[in-house]
């Protein structure tokens, strides 16, 4: 690895300096750096640099990397909400780049803009690969057991369909073959996505685009898709809020914020060290600005000062000269020049007011807290010998375990041993065989990793009816800490990210104030 400092412009215009680190491996160098790079190593580093040039100008020769896309100035807007302002971006072939950006920042839109499924308002693509192969890989919700039997009895492709099952087994859902029906529509949401994952992979397109690739997989999947994603030949585009497994397969990272896009070369650990850096950069320059502005807008007030002074004296000493051989015009003289001056400074002061540095704007912070439950029994829950079984399919037996008041306990498994199950039979969802006590004193609240269970006509506000003002006031308080402003609590939930209606339902857990809470997946499309 080797490394040079490069001087760039931040989004707000400033010039920040940058890190950015090259893999030899996969190099990414634009021709233009080339000489500037090789001049810059030989002066810096040791005596094993022509070592190392020799070795890149082997692979620059061997694997030319290119452009496969341009992205400019896409714009997008759902109604009176506009996602997508500027939006200009590269991806070169061979890369795997990270989009982030918090819930409802426009991340799938620009993904579905990408893919050809929404068309923009405004802007162009630009490819520079004729019948480029895109390989979609939505977020889990969209892959009912429907859609996923119709990829398994659709595909024709014999090698096609190996590959498919061997993606399938590698990632733990084996004999895909030989499931019935019954066994797809019993599908975990973990198994939904490895198999359309599976799919997906099976076609090696020239473009991956994963959104939330990880929500629902178990370790062996993020385990297979890390070490997949390292070999993959194609340009891969993540969306992701997994900032472990950005650090371990991204080398370039794009921020969606405020409809725009900010561009970080490294992982997701670099991205959030330089992010810091440039917004610390620009609130000195702000300030170092705002001191500026103070000053001349000060020298402004008292140049004005002088000059009516300065008029007002020549029209006195012209007067009482009779106004002869022009006295009044040679006093004049000094008050012009003060008045150039107070409207050459008004003119700085106005060009920093429209064009200068704004000021950073601060990451929000998502703030919460649980109600203290009511103290019963010491027993909350008890298991004992509990099993379950769907046919000849056998999810868990023999199984004993106790539960007391105040324990933090998780449950995990890998994707379709049977935890959502026997979280839903605790709650009453779903029968059971064997004994299970949960007492009759304690309060339930749930949080389902369904986030499509939410009624979509209505809107946020709705989900939280209040008796009087004060409850009111204190729902949309606790709603605007969980970063939904007003405009947001109005729009009905068909028009909210995935993340944002998970938000929605981990506030109506918060507000419920019961006394044993139940999260599946809690942090997916956070």
């Amino acid at each position: 690895m080797f490394r040079y400092n490069e001087r760039r412009r931040d989004c707000s215009g400033s010039f920040v300096s940058q890190q950015s680190f090259f893999n030899i491996r996969k190099v990414h160098i634009k021709s233009g750096f080339w000489m500037g790079i090789k001049s810059m190593m030989l002066k810096t580093a040791g005596q094993n640099v022509p070592e190392v040039l020799a070795i890149l100008e082997v692979l620059l020769k061997k694997e030319r990397i290119g452009l496969l896309l341009q992205c400019h100035n896409i714009k997008k807007e759902f109604g009176i909400h506009e996602v997508l302002k500027s939006v200009s971006l590269d991806l070169e072939e061979g890369e795997c780049v990270g989009l982030v950006g918090k819930n409802g920042a426009g991340k799938t839109t620009l993904a579905n803009i990408l893919y050809g499924e929404l068309k923009p308002e405004g802007g162009e693509i630009i490819w520079h690969r004729k019948d480029v192969r895109i390989g979609y890989l939505r977020q889990s919700v969209y892959y009912t057991s429907d859609v996923l039997h119709d990829f398994h009895s659709g595909q024709e492709d014999p090698a096609q369909i190996q590959e498919f099952l061997h993606a399938a087994g590698e990632l733990g859902t084996e004999k895909v073959s030989r499931w019935e029906e019954e066994r797809f529509a019993n599908l975990s949401g973990g198994e939904r996505t490895k198999l359309a994952l599976a799919q997906i992979w099976s076609a090696q397109p020239d473009l991956l685009i994963l959104d939330e690739p990880t929500n629902h997989l178990d370790f062996q999947g993020v385990e297979w898709l890390v070490g997949e994603l390292a070999g993959y030949p194609g340009t891969i585009l993540v969306i992701s809020h997994d900032r472990y497994f950005l650090d371990q397969t991204v080398n370039r990272i794009l921020e969606v914020e405020d409809g725009v896009l900010c561009e970080y070369h490294g992982n997701y650990s670099f991205y959030r060290k330089e992010k810091r850096k440039r917004q610390e950069d620009q609130m000195h320059a702000y300030e170092v600005q705002e001191k500026r502005k103070e000053k001349l807008d000060s020298e402004i007030r008292q140049l004005r000062q002088w000059s009516g002074k300065a008029h007002r004296d020549s029209t006195k000493k012209g007067a009482k000269s009779g106004n002869k051989f022009g006295t009044k015009e040679f006093y004049r003289v000094k008050a012009k020049k003060m008045d150039r001056q107070v409207k050459s400074r008004t003119k700085r002061l106005e060009k920093l007011r429209t064009e200068g540095i704004s000021k950073p704007k601060e990451e929000f912070q998502v703030s919460f807290a649980l109600n203290d439950a009511q103290k019963h029994g010491k027993r909350v829950m008890e298991a004992s010998n509990i099993q379950k079984r769907f046919g000849d399919r056998v999810l868990f037996r023999k199984s004993s375990f106790t539960l007391l008041r105040g324990e933090k306990v998780g449950l995990f498994g890998p994707n379709g041993c049977g935890k959502t199950t026997l979280v839903k039979a605790i709650i009453g969802q779903e029968p059971i065989e064997g004994t299970l006590f949960v007492s009759s004193s304690v309060s339930i609240g749930y949080m389902s990793q369904d986030v499509l269970d939410l009624e979509s006509s209505k809107t946020a506000i709705d989900l939280f009816p209040a008796p009087n003002r004060r409850e009111q006031g204190k729902i949309r308080t606790m709603l605007a800490n969980l970063g939904f402003d007003g405009e947001m609590l109005r729009e009905p939930l068909k028009s909210l990210s995935l993340g944002e209606r998970t938000r929605l339902k981990l506030a109506a857990l918060v507000l419920g104030g019961d006394d044993l809470l139940i999260l599946d997946e809690p942090t997916n499309h956070l």
